[in-house]
């Protein structure tokens, strides 16, 4: 994903609207000055504040939350889905849809800044317990509890997604009331491979 292209666009946008807004107060117009490289470090303001806060340079942690553990994708007995407990009461949720109490009396994982500190051990014991069954089991049981928790999905698995007729794949991302945009979805969501388009 080209966050520091995307998110740049985004916030010129906001700029041009300032400047409107502002011009109608005042009468004057304004310069704009998006900047990718200002783009894409506002998008990295866990990675900074971590920096600026301790020193470190942060390390990459795949999909995992630098701010709280357990908050990332974790492994089930058919592939990954996503979810987080976040403070200690999902934490305390989570260990007892597990039945690992043990992991609550674990001084490592005593509170959020301990999980932090143990996060691969956490992980791994927690995968342990996930194995058990699969993905979309886990989901469910998470939600039930109040965790939050979704699945993983590919491209061809969102094209199927059951709220994607509630969506629109083109056209613009955001619209109002008097201009609500021009949106479509595509009738069929799956992907046409023939040999003009195999290469």
């Amino acid at each position: 994903v080209p966050v520091a292209d995307i998110g740049c666009a985004l916030f010129a946008v906001y700029g041009i609207l300032s400047a409107y807004i502002g011009r109608q107060a005042s009468g004057e117009g304004q310069y704009i000055d998006a900047s990718l490289f200002d783009s894409a470090l506002a998008f990295s303001i866990w990675d900074t504040s971590e920096y600026w806060g301790t020193g470190r340079i942060p390390e990459p942690l795949g999909t995992a939350n630098r701010m709280s553990a357990p908050y990332q994708a974790v492994r089930a007995a058919d592939g990954y889905f996503v979810m987080g407990a976040t403070n200690q009461k999902l934490w305390r949720l989570l260990c007892d849809v597990l039945g690992r109490e043990d992991l609550l009396a674990d001084d490592r994982f005593g509170d959020i800044a301990g999980r932090l500190a143990h996060r691969e051990v956490l992980i791994a014991e927690l995968e342990t317990s996930f194995a058990a069954k699969t993905a979309e089991e886990w989901v469910a049981d998470l939600l039930a509890a109040g965790i939050p928790a979704a699945l993983t999905l590919d491209r061809a698995a969102t094209a199927r997604f059951e709220a994607m007729p509630k969506l629109t794949l083109y056209g613009p991302r955001s619209s109002t009331s008097r201009s609500p945009g021009d949106s479509w979805v595509p009738a069929n969501h799956e992907p046409t491979i023939t040999d003009a388009n195999v290469v």
